[in-house]
C-alpha cells in the first residue's frame, strides 16, 4: 500500500496542473473573442474565424490569435506578452505595418475596415499607435513584378513608419 500513495499523489498533482491550463486558456480564448465581438463587423460576415499564429513573428508571445471575417476579408491580429519588455522588444524588432492598439501588455493590430479599428480600441480603453494611416499612396504598377515591388517596398516604408510611432509612444 506505501508504493500506491506517492502514485496517487503524481497522479493528483498531473490532473491539477492539466486542469490550472485548461482554465487559463479557456480565458484567454474568452479574451479574444470579446474582442471579436466589440468588432462592429459588416453583415456579410457570416463566419469570423479565430486561428493560432504561433510566436514565430513575435517569439515573445504568450498567445497570438488572428481575428478574420471569412478568412479573407477584414482582420485584426491579437498578441498577448507576459510582460512590457517583451512587447517592446518584439513589436520593435518586427514592427507591423499597420497602426496597433495596446492595451497593457496586449496589442491589437489593424487590419480591419475603415472606422472599425479606432473605435475598437477605444472600447478597449487602449492607446491607438498609429504611424501609418496618413502615409501617402504608393503607386500600385502594372505587371505582377511592379506590383510586387510597390507592395514590398510600401510594407516596409509602413513599418518603419510604425517603428518610429511606437519609439515616440514609449518615448525611447
Amino acid at each position: 500500500m506505501r508504493s500506491i500513495a506517492p502514485k496517487l499523489v503524481l497522479l493528483g498533482l498531473a490532473v491539477a496542473i492539466g486542469a490550472a491550463v485548461l482554465i487559463i486558456r479557456a480565458g484567454s480564448d474568452n479574451r479574444v473573442k470579446q474582442i471579436r465581438d466589440l468588432v462592429d463587423w459588416d453583415e456579410s460576415c457570416a463566419e469570423i474565424a479565430i486561428h493560432d499564429q504561433g510566436h514565430g513573428r513575435w517569439p515573445h508571445t504568450s498567445e497570438a490569435k488572428s481575428v478574420t471575417c471569412e478568412h479573407l476579408g477584414p482582420l485584426f491580429i491579437y498578441l498577448r506578452f507576459d510582460s512590457s519588455a517583451d512587447m517592446r522588444a518584439d513589436l520593435l524588432q518586427r514592427t507591423p505595418s499597420a497602426a496597433t492598439c495596446i492595451v497593457g501588455d496586449e496589442v491589437v493590430i489593424d487590419y480591419l475596415d475603415e472606422g472599425q479599428f479606432e473605435r475598437l480600441c477605444r472600447d478597449l480603453d487602449g492607446d491607438v499607435v498609429d504611424g501609418v494611416s496618413r502615409l501617402p499612396e504608393l503607386p500600385g504598377g502594372v505587371t505582377i513584378d511592379e506590383i510586387d515591388r510597390y507592395a514590398e517596398l510600401g510594407e516596409r516604408r509602413d513599418a518603419a513608419a510604425q517603428r518610429e510611432a511606437l519609439r515616440r509612444h514609449w518615448h525611447d
